[in-house]
């Protein structure tokens, strides 16, 4: 293998290699009204707030208004990653409660209009709601993805069926 990839889009991106067996997490997370528990579109105003903060690099939009992403730094423990996510969710919570907003995570929200949604207004996600129309907004799904460093694409497609295979067992 070459180590480069053919997305649906027909670009070809290479594979970038990173150190073996390193660790990073991405949370994305809700954004709700604490006293309706609804969704509400306030990213703009947090991430505002998180410009001159030291976890500015590390809290960004997702595609809608109401809801943001982690991103850990990499590590080589998983506990000097929990630590690390510890802190952050320390510092986001103070942030959101000056904001009077609440965060929280998990799948997809139970009563959630995706009409109601507002992508953020990035040229990304401006030209990924171009191009999915209303599944960019009835896609707001609120996940946790494990990336697991590998040297090289095969290692890398190795990992993601063992770990397939893993799970369906």
């Amino acid at each position: 293998m070459t180590g480069n990839f053919l997305l649906s889009d027909q670009k070809i991106f290479p594979f970038k290699s990173s150190s073996p067996l390193s660790l990073g997490i991405e949370l994305e997370l809700q954004i709700v009204s604490p006293y309706s528990q609804n969704l509400v579109a306030r990213a703009k105003d947090l991430i505002k707030n998180l410009k001159n903060s030291p976890y500015h690099e590390l809290i960004k939009p997702e595609i809608t208004q109401s809801m943001i992403e982690i991103n850990s730094s990499i590590h080589r423990s998983p506990q000097k990653m929990q630590k690390e996510l510890s802190r952050i969710q320390t510092f986001l919570m103070e942030q959101a409660k000056e904001l009077g907003i609440s965060i929280c995570g998990g799948g997809t929200h139970p009563y959630q209009k995706w009409s109601f949604r507002k992508i953020f207004p990035t040229p990304r996600f401006k030209n990924l709601s171009q191009r999915y129309q209303y599944l960019s907004k009835r896609a707001t799904v609120f996940g946790q993805h494990i990336h697991i460093g590998c040297s090289n694409g095969d290692d890398a497609i190795y990992l993601t069926h063992a770990l397939a295979f893993i799970c369906s067992i």
